[in-house]
């Protein structure tokens, strides 16, 4: 066993690295020298999942979502047991229209991992695209159990319930999600929402 650990191959050092850079370039929003770069890894390595994973994101950002699926098709073939790779693949589905694939990723990622709660709030939106507000926000509420201060999650919630017309709950889980920020750093959103559920409770 020591010896089958011996030194990483000189290709995959060298994507690990690119990869690290482009990774760094994203999280300084350079995204175009972060595709170069990742896209070099890609080509030293290609059977780098997490390169694939980062090479996807850059280039959904650009807008290339076609070539960003394919690369996120890459990146689960090459590891099929990560269920955050796969929620974020059915994620890319979902805002691409593709309900059914994006259900299926979401469904097989909470088999991988049920108490991974992207995987319950991706099932969840899938069925609000669906217009099954009734199984759409059992998921969704399944998510905030294991994740109870998800903004993201919080603001989904309190949006579905304003549409079926549960303005008191809408409010609930509005004020939740407010106190998630520190004073004076709350979102717009979130502070329009309260506004207009506050009027819809008669308390201009």
């Amino acid at each position: 066993m020591l010896r089958r650990r011996g030194p990483v191959p000189e290709d995959v050092a060298t994507c690990r690295e690119l990869s690290r850079q482009g990774v760094a370039a994203m999280e300084m929003g350079d995204w175009s020298q972060a595709e170069i770069l990742l896209r070099k890894a890609h080509d030293t390595s290609p059977a780098d999942a997490e390169t694939c994973r980062y090479l996807a994101e850059a280039l959904w950002h650009r807008g290339a979502a076609d070539e960003a699926l394919k690369q996120m098709d890459e990146a689960l073939q090459l590891d099929p047991a990560d269920a955050s790779l796969t929620v974020r693949s059915g994620e890319m589905l979902l805002a691409m229209g593709d309900t059914e694939l994006a259900l299926a990723r979401a469904e097989e990622a909470i088999r991988l991992d049920p108490k991974l709660p992207a995987g319950w709030a991706l099932r969840g939106r899938v069925f609000w695209q669906r217009n099954q507000s009734d199984r759409a926000l059992a998921d969704l509420q399944r998510a905030l159990e294991f994740a109870p201060d998800n903004a993201d999650i919080l603001l989904d919630v309190a949006v579905l319930y304003r549409q079926r017309g549960q303005t008191s709950r809408c409010l609930t889980t509005v004020h939740h999600l407010l106190d998630t920020y520190p004073p004076g750093n709350e979102p717009q959103l979130a502070l329009m929402l309260e506004g207009m559920t506050l009027a819809e409770l008669g308390r201009p």
